[in-house]
């Protein structure tokens, strides 16, 4: 009976751990998620798919649940899934002129314009580098590159503190 909730809580930590690793799709209405992205300040990026879509099932299947897709994503965007055949979507559609599957929207919740948009299915690397474009046409930078500049502006000081202990 213990082996068997070991193997059960071994299997529950895995799944949790890769769950964690994709992107999470914001789970409520539109409106909550227009609302949860102003709280947080972030864009919304929006998968436009549907059900019949293959590039769809692939980008599903292959970039959202990448890693470092997920980490990017999560960190800078509201992540919204909109079926464009079903409840919501119809209007959503309607709204942003939707006619291709996938489309990638990246929107501004304080206007709901389009910053950023993409057609058809992205490879990871090529996924997140839309993402970062989006990013920076909504007025910010992406969380990843501020950790970059940190490190580069605190080796920046260490050099100069360096520099001026040698000349003196």
């Amino acid at each position: 009976m213990n082996l068997f909730r070991s193997v059960l809580l071994i299997c529950f930590l895995m799944a949790m751990t890769v769950a964690s690793a994709q992107i999470s799709f914001f789970h409520g209405t539109w409106e909550e998620a227009l609302k949860q992205a102003q709280k947080k300040n972030k864009a919304i990026f929006v998968d436009a798919y549907t059900d019949w879509c293959g590039p769809c099932k692939m980008m599903a299947a292959q970039t959202f649940s990448d890693a470092e897709v997920g980490t990017f994503f999560n960190e800078n965007f509201i992540n919204v899934k909109l079926d464009m055949e079903k409840g919501e979507g119809l209007a959503f559609a309607k709204t942003y002129s939707v006619n291709a599957y996938p489309t990638l929207l990246f929107i501004n919740p304080n206007n709901k314009e389009i910053v950023h948009k993409v057609l058809g299915f992205r490879k990871s690397d090529l996924f997140i580098s839309e993402g970062k474009v989006a990013v920076s046409k909504f007025g910010g930078s992406p969380k990843e590159a501020k950790k970059k500049k940190l490190t580069k502006s605190k080796k920046q000081k260490k050099n100069k503190a360096e520099t001026s202990t040698t000349s003196e």
